[in-house]
């Protein structure tokens, strides 16, 4: 705690071509997705809202919003709601989060970090001032995730510098981060 190493965590050998665990970025991730549903004509549609939906006998009948303000209705066999915590499609069907929020806010990061550490490790700092987590991402990039600072302003992404400032507070100032995918 407060800069001491209190434990590095044991690689294990596992049946992977793989040496390490890798995460790969969101952005990444719903590239390869979309990708393959591409492969079977399926379009994805960005800046498009789902408004409302009925479930019938024969499928779901959803109300989408376009970017334009376009309203469409469209009839589907199934709709899945892979929309997150705050889930339209969890609240729409009245069905309650079966979770807590966390109390202790966290500011995210995609960057690349230069500096002292290795990099095919992961890192945790427990500090007095907030937990720091480096995760591995794809690319030479890291998921840095931070305690936020008390009084931040959690409706907007942190900046750059919000990030680098985290950083620096628990004696890592040789750290250096740079080019934050949005």
């Amino acid at each position: 705690m407060n800069g001491r190493r209190l434990a590095r965590s044991q690689e294990y050998a596992v049946d992977s071509p793989f040496h390490v665990g890798v995460a790969l970025s969101q952005a990444k991730t719903e590239k390869i997705l979309e990708r393959h549903l591409n492969r079977f004509g399926v379009t994805v549609e960005r800046s498009t809202q789902l408004t409302a939906m009925n479930q019938g006998v024969d499928g779901i009948r959803a109300t989408l919003r376009h970017a334009d303000g376009r309203e469409e209705i469209v009839d589907t066999p199934w709709l899945i709601g892979c929309d997150g915590a705050h889930s339209t499609v969890r609240h729409l069907i009245e069905e309650v989060f079966p979770g807590e929020a966390d109390p202790y806010p966290y500011m995210l990061a995609d960057v690349v970090v230069d500096g002292l550490l290795k990099p095919e490790d992961a890192y945790i700092f427990l500090n007095d001032l907030g937990d720091l987590f480096f995760f591995l991402l794809d690319e030479g990039r890291r998921v840095v995730v931070a305690n936020a600072p008390k009084g931040s302003d959690l409706n907007e992404a942190p900046t750059l510098e919000q990030i680098q400032e985290v950083v620096m507070q628990p004696s890592l100032p040789d750290l250096r981060l740079s080019d934050p995918a949005g």
